[in-house]
């Protein structure tokens, strides 16, 4: 992959990033209370602050962002 090709992706990533973050925090305010349960259980395992992992990467968002986006 050419240099040009992997920086033109790297940027798509980061563009897609702030919408991403928008689409999560409306999913926040309308969480039934078992996605927030689900989100506190994972977030207690894996969001420890040492940097690895945030909220955001919760993988229970995509379902949170389908179901509101019907």
């Amino acid at each position: 992959m050419s240099n040009l090709i992997k920086k033109n992706h790297a940027q798509d990533a980061l563009d897609a990033q702030p919408a991403r973050h928008e689409r999560i925090i409306t999913a926040a305010t309308v969480m039934s209370d078992s996605e927030k349960n689900e989100l506190g259980v994972w977030e207690q395992a894996h969001a420890t602050g040492d940097g690895h992992y945030t909220t955001s990467d919760w993988p229970g968002w995509d379902a949170v962002i389908n179901r509101i986006s019907h």
